[in-house]
């Protein structure tokens, strides 16, 4: 799935891929194209992230893709935070 966005920054490549593997990745780079044709970074995940937002009551994979990065965000926060 990360190779489907080879074109976005490493630091926010993980991201666009985990979407990606939510909602698909057709659906993401839709997404993108019209950030794009708004004049708006289409290859940064805060951006994306904010159009989800802003849309998700439009469409319900927007809200379920937010959370389910989110989380998978929030999990490899704590992991890098325990000490073994």
């Amino acid at each position: 799935m990360k190779d489907d966005f080879a074109d976005v920054p490493k630091t926010d490549r993980i991201w666009f891929a985990l979407a990606g593997y939510n909602m698909g990745p057709n659906a993401v780079k839709s997404i993108q194209r019209k950030l794009r044709d708004q004049g708006i970074d289409d290859k940064s995940w805060a951006n994306v992230y904010a159009y989800l937002g802003d849309n998700k009551a439009a469409n319900s994979r927007y809200g379920q893709a937010m959370h389910y990065v989110s989380n998978i965000r929030s999990y490899l926060e704590t992991i890098k935070t325990q000490t073994v």
